[in-house]
């Protein structure tokens, strides 16, 4: 069978990395695992393995014991499937919590809880000021204060601003200014990487009712969408009035009408003045209106899916799916992503994407 053949047809065989060895041991035992990927980084997963071993004298014991290579702080990879073939990796990270449970009528179970490389960067908390700095440039200093090496997609605010960091984790300062200006960021590997969402596919998954999608719920909702975005605020320097207006459109994947082309052809304009900012520069109201023109047309058709288990609905990825009614069918942009395996259901893979057209009834 080829390695893209849906998973129902394969016997799924997880690959996983403790310490960077791979141990098949721990295969056999596994119950369950969840592996959530979402907005704003931080990977989290939670991997249930049944905590019993046969012992050469006849009789069962704990299987994480003393020298057990699950432990805090260890490494962990975690791939959907077996490594040598190919198989993507869903996980890498290292171990912050481990739980022992045990049942009635029923073997012990250890629970692995661990999160992405992330991590430090929720630990370390501090105050700073950077001054006349680039938004790729802030990414850029935080990600060397970890050894990890940046990479600032185009798209990315360009404007030299002051950023204040105030009694905040490193992660959660990294995540309000990168949201701000409709950013994101992912770890994989070493590297921690910043784009626009929904501008940079990070792979093309087709998707196939019937076959590779199991279910799917998708809602064009217009109730958010608008016509323009203006904002009113003052030089902070100056004290002349800024005033700028930004036309909504669409933006990301897909093809169809926008929610703005909708407006204007069945329901009224609306501009919304936002009104939540402080003082800006005319620069800063520009790139605010025009990302939160973006932000609410991107969201204009929302999926809500499950798949056979693949590795490569990731946050970041694009979806397309086909054999649905021809007004959603279309692509998106996953915005969320849960891994989940158990010995019922096998491996599945639930999926949040947006998307900012919708096709024209037949």
């Amino acid at each position: 069978m080829a390695l893209d053949d849906p998973q129902s047809l394969l016997s799924f065989v997880p690959t996983l990395e403790i310490g960077g060895m791979d141990y098949p041991s721990i295969a056999p035992n596994l119950e369950r695992f969840r592996v959530v990927e979402g907005p704003g980084g931080m990977t989290s997963l939670e991997l249930v393995v049944i905590d019993a071993a046969g012992a050469a004298d006849g009789t069962v014991t704990f299987a994480s014991g003393s020298g057990s290579p699950l432990d805090l702080g260890a490494g962990i990879r975690l791939f959907a499937g077996p490594a040598e073939r190919g198989a993507a990796e869903i996980f890498d990270g290292q171990i912050t919590g481990l739980e022992a449970e045990i049942r009635e009528n029923a073997p012990p179970l250890l629970t692995v809880l661990a999160e992405d490389r992330l991590f430090p960067l929720r630990r370390k908390r501090r105050t700073k000021l950077f001054e006349q700095q680039a938004l790729g440039d802030v990414v850029k200093a935080v990600a060397g204060d970890y050894s990890l090496t940046p990479e600032v997609r185009d798209g990315v605010d360009t404007i030299a601003r002051d950023w204040l960091q105030t009694d905040e984790t490193d992660l959660a300062f990294l995540r309000r200014i990168l949201d701000r200006f409709d950013c994101d960021m992912q770890i994989v590997a070493a590297k921690l990487q910043v784009g626009r969402k929904g501008k940079d596919r990070r792979t093309l998954v087709p998707l196939q009712t019937g076959s590779t999608l199991l279910a799917c719920r998708v809602t064009a909702d217009i109730s958010e969408q608008v016509s323009e975005i203006r904002i009113a605020s003052f030089d902070p320097k100056s004290g002349d009035p800024v005033n700028e207006t930004k036309p909504a459109g669409g933006y990301g994947p897909g093809a169809g009408k926008t929610g703005a082309d909708t407006l204007s052809a069945k329901f009224s304009r609306v501009s919304l003045h936002l009104g939540r900012f402080g003082p800006m520069t005319s620069g800063d109201a520009q790139a605010i209106a025009q990302t939160e023109c973006e932000r609410r047309a991107r969201a204009f058709v929302r999926a809500f899916g499950t798949a056979q288990g693949n590795g490569q609905l990731r946050v970041g990825s694009w979806v397309e799916l086909a054999g649905f009614n021809p007004r959603f069918a279309n692509q998106y942009a996953v915005t969320r992503a849960v891994h989940r395996y158990d010995r019922d259901d096998g491996y599945r893979t639930d999926f949040e994407a947006e998307c900012a057209y919708l096709g024209d009834p037949a």
